[in-house]
């Protein structure tokens, strides 16, 4: 039926209900299970200098993919606990909607799931 699910994570209270829901699903396809973070970088603001605009991209990013990897290996150890085999860990840059849709026609998703609402209101 599927062969690769996506479960965005964003490590919200929403998200570990949208993690079980893949994960059955996953072991019952004996699928691959893609375990997604999307790092959202802030935009700068448009009154900061460019050197500042940098800089402060810089340290949300670093923050951001520190968080996501956080997140990503909860899930992995979730996912293995419960005997899943096939994972894939993936952790990009953007907004959540838009890397996971992209990645998702990149690579094939058969199925996406997510939870009701993230930690940045998805």
């Amino acid at each position: 039926m599927f062969d690769r699910i996506l479960v965005g994570l964003d490590g919200s209270q929403n998200s570990a209900p949208a993690l079980e829901t893949a994960l059955g699903l996953a072991q019952r396809c004996q699928a691959l299970l893609v375990l997604f973070s999307a790092i959202d970088v802030h935009p700068a603001r448009p009154h900061m200098e460019q050197l500042v605009q940098e800089a402060a991209r810089e340290v949300y990013a670093r923050a951001g993919r520190e968080i996501a990897q956080n997140i990503l290996d909860a899930a992995e150890r979730r996912a293995r606990e419960a005997g899943q085999q096939r994972i894939e860990r993936v952790a990009e840059e953007g907004s959540a909607a838009r890397t996971i849709v992209d990645y998702a026609k990149r690579t094939g998703v058969d199925l996406i799931v997510i939870g009701t609402r993230g930690s940045m209101g998805l």
